[in-house]
Parts: structure tokens; sequence; C-alpha cells
């Protein structure tokens, strides 16, 4: 008889014999009727009670856990990122061409892209600025020729005299801030080549 006909077909009565009590089952089945003493249903009752609570603790579908990492890998770079791709099986080998570990760098390379497009700029800021440096050393000796010719001559007033002057000088001068302009780019090339 299955456990469940049991259950559904089951009546407990207490009967009386002498001093002492006892609990008798009796159970209604095809056969007729059959009665289970006490020790005998309590026996059966605890095995259901048993076998309802693992079927129970089976049908749940969300179980819980700690997870714990396998091991852990302490990794120093010189570059902060986060770790993409790290191959366990290359570790304690030679490596060639292959990468232990990957590190997110799409920053780095929109860097290096910017960076690329800066030394562009300073390259072609410097030939303009050397043009410029060429034309004015053109300039500079063309009114130092004029200045020395005037001079000296009587027929000249100071006041021309001294214009020419001063347009030497200030001519000399955008040669000397072209010239600065020159090395302040050639420096910041020098620092964009150490990056």
């Amino acid at each position: 008889m299955s456990p469940l006909c049991v259950l559904a077909l089951t009546t407990i009565i207490a009967h009386k014999r002498g001093n002492c009590r006892k609990n008798i089952l009796i159970v209604k089945s095809a056969k007729g009727v059959d009665f289970i003493d006490g020790f005998r249903y309590n026996l059966l009752m605890k095995n259901i009670i048993l076998l309802v609570s693992l079927s129970l603790g089976l049908m749940g579908s969300e179980y819980y856990s700690k997870a714990e990492p396998y091991r852990f890998y302490t990794l120093q770079a010189n570059t902060s990122g986060l770790v993409v791709v790290a191959d366990e099986d290359l570790e304690g080998k030679r490596l060639s061409n292959e990468a232990f570990i990957v590190i997110d760098d799409e920053l780095d390379f929109k860097e290096l892209k910017l960076l690329k497009q800066k030394k562009n700029h300073l390259r072609k800021s410097l030939e303009l600025n050397a043009k410029m440096a060429e034309n004015l050393a053109v300039m500079i000796e063309k009114k130092n020729e004029n200045y020395e010719r005037i001079k000296d001559l009587p027929i000249k007033s100071n006041v021309e005299k001294d214009k020419e002057f001063f347009d030497l000088s200030s001519t000399q001068n955008q040669e000397l801030s072209t010239l600065e302009k020159i090395e302040t780019i050639n420096s910041q090339l020098n620092d964009t080549e150490l990056r």
C-alpha cells in the first residue's frame, strides 16, 4: 500500500485495554481493513514527514552559497587599467609573441592618436616658424644694409635715421621671438617623443 493512500484513508482511534492506552491506526484499503499499532504508526509518520521535507528541499529553485575564488593573483604593471584577459596556461612559460595578461588600453590608444596629431601640428608649426625665421634673417640683412647706407648721410634727418634704426631693431626682435618659438616647439616635440 502506498504512503499517500495511508495518509488519505487513515483514522486514528484510541483503544483501552486495561490500564494501558494504545494508539491503533485503521487503514481502509481495497483488501479490507488493516490495523497498525502505535509504534509502527509513529515510524511510518516519521518516514512520511522526512520524505515530504526532503522532496520540498529538492524542489527549491534558488540556492544561496558563498562563492570563493579558486586562486588569488597579485599582478603589477607600469600602467593602470582593467585586466581583460589573463591566460593561466602560459604562467611560468617563456613567451614570444603571446600575451600573458591583456590590460584594457582603449584610453591609451585614444591618447596615442591625439599625441600623434599633436606631433604633426607641432612639426607643421616648426616648419612655418623656420620659414619665418629665414625671411626675417633676409629682412634684417636688407634693413641693416639700408641703415648702414643712411646713417652717415648728412642729407637725412635724425628722425629718418632713427626710424630706420627702430625698424631694424623691431625686425631683429621679431627674429628672436620666432627663434624662441622654434625652441619651445622643439622642446614640446621632445616631450612627445618621450611618451
